[in-house]
Formats: C-alpha cells, sequence, structure tokens
C-alpha cells in the first residue's frame, strides 16, 4: 500500500493522548470480558476513557480479561488500527499495515470516539494505491487488481473517493 499526503491535528494532542494512541495503534483490538475493568491501564486512565464496550478502548496488559483473541471489540473494524500520532501530535500517519481494507473504517473510529470528544479538528487528504485489494477467482485462475482511492477530511467530516478509469474503445 502507498500512501501520499497527510492528516492534520489541530489543536495538537498533549502528550497523554499522543501515547495513548499510540499505544492503541500498537495492541491487538481483541474484544474483552467484564474483568477487564478491574485490571490495571494508566495510560488510558491519564486520557479519561472508560473501558468501553467490551473493551474497546483498553490499552493495558495484553492478556487482561480476553474473551476472543480473534474478534476485534464490537464497534471496531478489525483486529489492528495502523492509523497512529506523530510524535508531536500535530498528525495522523499510517504506519504500514500491508493491503488493510479498514483504512477508511479506522480513521473514522479515531474521529468519531477520541479526536471530536477531545475537542480536536482534523483535517487533510490521503491518497492510496492499495495493490492486490480483491481477489476474484475466474476460471480456474485469479485476477488480481489495484486500487486507487483518496480519503478526504474537512473539520472532521470523512468522504471517500475511488478512482474511475474509464478507456477508450480498442
Amino acid at each position: 500500500m502507498k500512501l501520499t499526503g497527510s492528516i492534520a491535528i489541530s489543536p495538537a494532542l498533549s502528550a497523554e493522548q499522543v501515547t495513548y494512541l499510540t499505544r492503541f495503534s500498537q495492541a491487538r483490538r481483541m474484544a474483552r470480558t467484564r474483568g477487564v475493568e478491574q485490571a490495571e491501564d494508566p495510560t488510558r486512565d491519564a486520557v479519561g476513557l472508560p473501558v468501553g464496550a467490551e473493551g474497546e478502548y483498553f490499552v493495558g496488559g495484553d492478556r487482561a480479561g480476553v474473551a476472543d483473541v480473534n474478534r476485534a471489540p464490537a464497534g471496531q473494524p478489525s483486529l489492528w488500527c495502523c492509523w497512529c500520532p506523530s510524535d508531536d501530535g500535530s498528525r495522523l500517519t499510517w504506519k504500514g499495515c500491508e493491503s488493510d481494507p479498514s483504512l477508511y473504517p479506522w480513521i473514522a473510529y479515531l474521529v468519531e470516539h477520541f479526536l471530536i470528544p477531545w475537542g480536536i479538528t482534523v483535517n487533510g487528504c490521503i491518497d492510496c494505491h492499495v495493490e492486490n485489494w480483491a481477489r476474484l477467482e475466474e476460471s480456474g485462475g485469479r485476477l488480481e487488481f489495484d486500487a486507487i482511492a483518496r480519503i478526504i477530511i474537512n473539520n472532521n467530516q470523512i468522504t471517500a473517493q475511488r478512482a474511475v478509469l474509464t478507456y477508450e474503445d480498442c
């Protein structure tokens, strides 16, 4: 996957918010049981977040209250969030997950669940070139194609556009 462009955050995230979102992006997003509420999670506590449904905001110990290691908490797009903040908290960056179709859903999740509640405004444009986005079986062979798309964020409003190619007649 190749991305160009940037996503600006204003005002910049606090040091605690940078630490939290960095840990959030590093942790496998696993559905958790109610027992996770008793587990230590000082990074989440520092930004004033609850544990959330099925431990969706939990970033403490990896095994605390895990209900299913192969299912993300309800509402989260996948097991890994590949968006993370820059060190200075002024940008969101893609940390390089390969061909992840949850690129758009995760940025929408971060804006809705963290950035808007924290009073943060996000703006930017990301152009994406995703190799092998879909695989279609055809006559016993495999047809793979690339996708070119754009994610536009204007004052926390997110839209996605997929490139449309047109061909001249042969």
